[in-house]
């Protein structure tokens, strides 16, 4: 536990006075009082069997707590393996509560000291630390809540960041930087919010963004990137470039207006789902600043990419009328096609007959409606990645950028659905990206040696996905599935 917080007691005094939940952080000024009653009028309760020994330096040398993790691995359907206590935030929690339900009338005041200590220091080196928000009503601004301090803090440690705390406010990529180290804090489990606390963060940060003009700050200086990245030998003012830059401020600002009402999930369960448009921006993004050959087409392109097969009312021909005919073309390649298409006539009758006859909620229990389903978009991907060697170099990338995208922001989903994307850029994408990248390279190499080939990005974030246990395992096995199912159809 960090230097300002304590375990908050929650006393259950049905069956017996002594029997203790740990919920909740509170704050360093309630740990005194915690302390003082414990041994006032916890230690005449306590057998005092637990006796942790002051040469003790780490909490995993303590024989007690290896045979609490064999007990809570035994007694709880949470995890089968000992080390994913070690490495998920969320079960090392559940482990936490079930360690300090049965040690409580065990262990007396400076037993309970020592061990403390040691909880602390075990859940530093393991980065185990949970962090819980609370934003009181009434509230106005979101720098004024103890929370936003704090992570900023540690934000501003753990990333070694240039910038200092005030900085917060007038840097635009600070700003991005800590909204993604927060993601990624709710990614691995480090962060608790309930529903209306996660409500009154939304409405605070969104303020915060308006009041820091970072709405309007962030186009600005996106602008100056494109410009800078795309036409390095013209003046910003040049006429050409600023024709140009209209096409792609005119994508930009249709694909966040018609993505407005859209979210997207990406993050874990109470921080829920973020805006739609934050995925082109960042497929935009990484056209711009990762992969080789930059160019101000593909930029519109990965910023158009979703709106043709998202948003209904879309078409190619109202793109066609806004943007030059090949970009239209190009964003309806990467579009999927509706599923039906790919329908027998008499599934179509089946499908039809479900959908009238049920709810949307009410389908995701009917196993033959679903089973149709699952079939026909598996016929459709195959027909849309099956051609993406017939994608021309800068859809291609779109493509990759589109990709690599969804590798980054694989966190929420189960372990499943995780293989599932690995093995699908694995088939469709790697051979083909290979290709490319040994074509590319010869030519780009001087050019843009500082940037990466989408096969190496794509490549490295599957390995990082595969070094989560749950994950591998699941891999292997949808691959021994599919070498079988293989045979099978084969035969």
């Amino acid at each position: 536990m960090s230097e300002n917080k304590f375990n908050k007691y929650c006393i259950n005094q049905q069956h017996n006075p002594t029997s203790f939940v740990i919920w909740h952080n509170v704050t360093n000024s309630t740990q005194t009082i915690l302390n003082w009653w414990w041994s006032y009028f916890m230690d005449p309760y306590c057998s005092n069997n637990i006796e942790i020994p002051e040469n003790i330096d780490k909490l995993e040398n303590i024989d007690l707590f290896n045979d609490l993790i064999e007990e809570f691995i035994k007694n709880t359907k949470c995890t089968s393996d000992k080390n994913q206590v070690f490495e998920n935030t969320n079960i090392y929690t559940e482990f936490k509560i079930f360690l300090l339900k049965t040690i409580t009338t065990n262990i007396d005041s400076q037993n309970w000291n020592r061990l403390n200590k040691l909880i602390e220091d075990f859940e530093v080196r393991y980065n185990l630390k949970k962090y819980y928000i609370e934003i009181p009503e009434g509230t106005t601004k979101i720098e004024e809540t103890p929370f936003f301090d704090k992570i900023l803090e540690l934000f501003i440690e753990e990333k070694n960041s240039p910038y200092q705390k005030k900085d917060i406010g007038k840097i635009t990529k600070m700003y991005d930087s800590f909204r993604d180290y927060i993601t990624e804090l709710s990614f691995k489990g480090q962060i608790a919010i309930d529903d209306i606390t996660y409500s009154r963060y939304e409405a605070l940060i969104t303020d915060f963004r308006i009041r820091k003009w970072f709405h309007v700050k962030w186009i600005v200086e996106c602008y100056d990137r494109v410009v800078s990245t795309i036409f390095p030998d013209y003046e910003k003012n040049n006429e050409f470039v600023r024709v140009a830059m209209l096409n792609f401020l005119t994508a930009y600002h249709l694909v966040k207006q018609v993505f407005s009402w859209k979210k997207r999930e990406t993050t874990t369960q109470n921080w829920e789902k973020e805006r739609a448009f934050e995925h082109p921006k960042w497929v935009m993004k990484i056209i711009l600043d990762e992969l080789p050959n930059p160019d101000l087409i593909k930029i519109i392109i990965a910023l158009l990419h979703d709106v043709i097969e998202d948003i209904p009312w879309m078409t190619e021909e109202i793109l066609e009328e806004i943007f030059l005919v090949n970009v239209a073309e190009w964003v309806k390649e990467l579009s999927k096609i509706d599923w039906r298409l790919f329908l027998e006539e008499d599934e179509y009758n089946k499908i039809k007959e479900y959908e009238d006859r049920y709810s949307e909620n009410e389908l995701k229990g009917q196993v033959e409606y679903l089973e149709i389903k699952w079939k026909a978009k598996e016929k459709r991907n195959e027909t849309y990645f099956g051609r993406l060697d017939e994608l021309k170099e800068r859809i291609f990338d779109a493509k990759c950028a589109d990709r690599i995208h969804n590798l980054r922001t694989l966190g929420p989903m189960s372990a499943y659905k995780k293989a599932k994307k690995i093995i699908e850029t694995k088939k469709y994408f790697m051979d083909e990206a290979l290709k490319r990248k040994r074509r590319q390279k010869k030519e780009w190499i001087i050019l843009w040696k500082w940037r990466h080939f989408a096969y190496d990005i794509m490549q490295a974030e599957m390995n990082e996905w595969l070094k989560d246990k749950e994950v591998l395992e699941e891999y292997n096995k949808q691959i021994n599935e599919e070498f079988y199912r293989q045979i099978e159809k084969n035969t």
